[in-house]
């Protein structure tokens, strides 16, 4: 029996939302300070504006991997990765170099990269909606069979990942390409 898809996005979200509140949490300062750099946030507002960024966040994931009250969690999920798809463009218009905070340590700089990423949740959580309000659908919660749970929890990850490597594709071509242009050279020397 394979999982159900939308079950499969479910968890998947969930797990991007889990490791998001978690590294921010872990990471509290650099969080903050990555906060500052957006400028759009006072300063005396800023410890208690990341606070509450990893608790909504930390609930949304709880909510997708439990179902428990998933329908209303993803109105809040929509509304907060709009809003962080609003912060990201703004900073690439300006130019600035803003670090990316998805999973709290400031690493890679916001590029469009972080706004296909912020997109493919948004779609996610919008399909995640149509199907829980069409009543054709119930949000996966942990009184099923097991093996449909086991099936769907396997599955998140790998979505995950592929995911994750068809964001990064551009990169993977650009080292083939590297990889292809060192090995002529090397046969040539």
């Amino acid at each position: 029996m394979s999982p159900d898809p939308m079950h499969v996005l479910q968890l998947t979200l969930g797990l991007v939302f889990l490791l998001s509140a978690g590294g921010k949490a872990a990471h509290p300062r650099e969080f903050v300070e990555g906060l500052r750099e957006y400028e759009l946030i006072p300063r005396p507002l800023l410890t208690a504006a990341a606070a509450v960024l990893v608790v909504v966040e930390a609930l949304i994931a709880t909510a997708h991997l439990t179902g428990v009250l998933l329908a209303p969690m993803l109105a809040v999920e929509v509304t907060l990765l709009v809003a962080f798809l609003v912060v990201t463009a703004f900073a690439l218009k300006r130019s600035r170099s803003a670090r990316c905070l998805c999973f709290g340590r400031p690493g890679e700089a916001v590029s469009p990269r972080s706004v296909a990423r912020l997109a493919l949740m948004i779609a996610g959580a919008g399909v995640l909606s149509a199907h829980a309000a069409s009543g054709q659908w119930q949000p996966l919660v942990f009184r099923w069979e097991m093996r449909e749970a086991m099936n769907a929890i396997l599955a998140a990850p790998l979505a995950l990942i592929a995911t994750s490597w068809l964001l990064s594709g551009h990169d993977v071509f650009q080292l083939a390409t590297k990889c292809k242009r060192c090995a002529a050279e090397a046969q040539r020397g």
